[in-house]
C-alpha cells in the first residue's frame, strides 16, 4: 500500500502533468483525504449493521428497539 503523500503525488501527476502546480497537489490532497473519510463512514456503517444484528439475535432489548425487532415494533407480542 503506498503512502498518503505517494497517493497525493500520483493523483496530481494525472491530473496536472510532470510540473503539478501547487492548487493540483491541494486538490488531489482534497480528493485523497475525501476519499478515505467516505471509506471511514463505510466502515462504521457497516459495523454499525453488524453490532445491531448481533445484539438482536442474542436478545438484547435495548438492540431489539434500538433496530427495530418485529417484537418491539409489535409491542413485545
Amino acid at each position: 500500500m503506498r503512502t498518503r503523500e505517494e497517493q497525493i503525488a500520483a493523483l496530481a501527476f494525472k491530473i496536472g502533468g510532470v510540473q503539478a502546480s501547487n492548487a493540483t497537489q491541494q486538490s488531489a490532497e482534497a480528493h485523497i483525504h475525501e476519499a478515505e473519510r467516505r471509506a471511514e463512514q463505510r466502515v462504521r456503517a457497516e459495523i454499525t449493521v453488524q453490532e445491531g444484528a448481533r445484539l438482536s439475535r442474542s436478545g438484547n432489548a435495548y438492540a431489539n428497539a434500538e433496530f427495530g425487532s418485529d417484537a418491539a415494533r409489535n409491542g413485545g407480542e
